[in-house]
């Protein structure tokens, strides 16, 4: 069973998120700056690596999923909240062909889209 939820739990959760999130933003912008500097075939051979890793993981992807439904379930989600959690073999493969897609894609890191003249100069 999950906790009862208090005011002091709430307060609690919201500074667990805040500080993850604080967290994740950081190591975002860390990355942001790594990932600039990185070749398109660098960030191809990647991508391929974590398509792969997600196919040939599809089985503990299913276990660890089935965790988070009986979860889900214990919480009195609804059905269509279960749904979207639910992760099977055609779905895996589904975001495996996305990350492969994303590797296809033109790198747009450098390029320069549009310029203007501003009327002050």
């Amino acid at each position: 069973m999950g906790k009862s939820m208090t005011k002091e739990n709430t307060v609690s959760d919201t500074l667990d998120i805040q500080s993850i999130m604080v967290g994740i933003g950081s190591s975002a912008k860390s990355a942001a700056a790594l990932l600039a500097q990185t070749s398109t075939d660098e960030i191809n051979a990647v991508l391929k690596d974590i398509s792969d890793a997600i196919t040939h993981s599809k089985e503990q992807i299913i276990k660890a999923n089935q965790l988070d439904l009986d979860s889900a379930k214990d919480k009195n989600l609804t059905s269509a909240l279960i749904d979207r959690l639910t992760l099977n073999e055609e779905r895996i493969d589904a975001i495996a062909q996305s990350v492969t897609d994303i590797s296809a894609l033109n790198d747009p890191v450098g390029e320069i889209l549009e310029t203007t003249t501003r009327p002050n100069g």
